[in-house]
């Protein structure tokens, strides 16, 4: 029996998965409030959380006052939608307003979303080896785990991209199934309420629904239609929100338009403006946090996708693109149209504005599923090249490099400096 049979026969499989995800787990969970101050981007969303569930009052929009739409916020933080503030806002009251609290249901959301990887994967690909790569990948990516320790909103809409993309993979299977539409119905609505930039997503779900079902056009547009219509209707019960706060159905359309031109940068250029293309190649790597602590050491946090993984992707799209030439796989299909019908415009939206390297959340399950199926057809293609277990060693070995700073440990300023250089700063 081969590693790959044996890796998810029964109890091996489900061992070694159990494995991959209590270990990705409880690196989510240590020291989870470590850093007791809000950082980076939390400044923002956990003083809007506070007002929305009751634990503080509305300290009124600023320079944001004077716009007679977004001057009435029902929350400080205008420029995403609620839902995101709202979970933040619950672990506060579950935990009390500590950092704790604040970061709870993004460690949740993050464990989750582990464990939905994997189904994507073996739904996907029907492998179990695929699957518990697609684990490991993410539970140790170094950019999933830090936002997976933050009060940030796009761990949920990674959770979001990771739940539709599951619901499209069986949907393609069989587009009359109401379970599966009641759930990308949901996973839109969902998505939507936290950022607005995961309507990209919706593009690759339509795209995937119509173009790779198994049945009749008929019968994927009737299915696109009541996804539509559903999750049309789930995002419209925001509005009984917004009217308590004296918006009509129009202003709260028109509110959120005007927010997502600030979210864009069309009214208010971003200071840490980089390109889309920095953003694909992994550099000019955020730093959220950096503090001299007792002891001649610097405790500090940089936002970055583990490079393997990025830089593997990109050789990966020409290896699935070529064997989808060859062997017509719905599979790789999948994989190439996602990342044309989400990934690319993504970037031409969004190139001229921040170019944050956390945007890359988003799309990151597409980049997990382009690597695990690059190593699945060198596979196919070299059985006797040792390309995995090596490829796998580079991914933890910079993984392992990287996990002090993800989890803020303090280390001594001569390392950290020199990874300040190391990654492109």
């Amino acid at each position: 029996m081969s590693f790959r049979e044996f890796a998810w026969n029964g109890r091996a499989g489900l061992i070694l998965a159990s494995v991959i995800f209590l270990v990705a787990s409880a690196l989510r969970w240590a020291n989870l409030g470590m850093i007791v101050e809000p950082i980076f981007d939390e400044v923002h969303y956990v003083p809007a959380a506070e007002v929305l569930v009751g634990l503080r009052s509305h300290p009124g929009m600023g320079l944001w006052a004077s716009h007679p739409l977004l001057g009435k916020s029902p929350a400080p933080n205008f420029e995403h939608p609620l839902l995101g503030k709202f979970l933040i806002g619950f672990g506060m009251n579950m935990w009390g307003n500590q950092a704790w609290g604040w970061r709870f249901f993004s460690a949740i959301f993050a464990c989750l979303s582990i464990i939905l990887m994997g189904l994507v994967a073996l739904q996907l690909s029907r492998n179990s080896w695929s699957a518990l790569l697609a684990m490991a990948f993410l539970g140790f990516d170094s950019m999933h785990m830090l936002h997976s320790r933050l009060a940030m909103l796009d761990i949920f809409v990674h959770f979001a991209v990771l739940s539709l993309l599951w619901s499209s993979a069986k949907l393609i299977e069989n587009p009359k199934d109401w379970r599966y539409q009641l759930c990308s119905a949901g996973s839109i609505a969902f998505g939507l309420s936290i950022k607005w930039v995961f309507a990209f997503a919706i593009i690759g779900f339509s795209w995937s629904l119509l173009f790779l079902g198994n049945s009749s056009w008929k019968e994927r547009w009737k299915a696109l239609t009541l996804v539509g219509v559903v999750s049309f209707g789930l995002y419209n019960l925001w509005f009984l929100f917004y009217f308590a706060h004296g918006f009509s159905y129009w202003e709260w359309i028109d509110f959120q338009r005007a927010a997502a031109q600030v979210t864009t940068g069309s009214l208010v250029q971003h200071p840490y403006g980089a390109s889309a293309l920095s953003m694909l190649f992994n550099i000019r790597n955020i730093w959220y946090y950096f503090k001299q602590v007792p002891g001649s050491s610097i405790t500090g946090l940089v936002c970055l996708i583990n490079p393997v993984l990025i830089y593997g992707a990109l050789p990966a799209l020409g290896f699935i693109a070529w064997n989808y030439r060859q062997h017509r796989r719905r599979e790789d299909a999948y994989i190439l149209g996602w990342f044309a019908c989400c990934y690319l415009p993504f970037f031409l939206v969004l190139m001229n504005r921040q170019g944050f390297l956390y945007y890359m959340l988003m799309p990151l399950p597409l980049i997990v599923l382009a690597n695990c199926r690059l190593l699945e057809l060198v596979k196919e293609h070299k059985p006797s090249w040792p390309i995995t277990p090596v490829y796998l060693g580079l991914f933890f070995l910079v993984a392992g490099f990287f996990l002090p700073i993800v989890l803020a440990i303090p280390i001594a300023p001569e390392w950290y400096l020199w990874i300040v250089r190391f990654t492109g700063i």
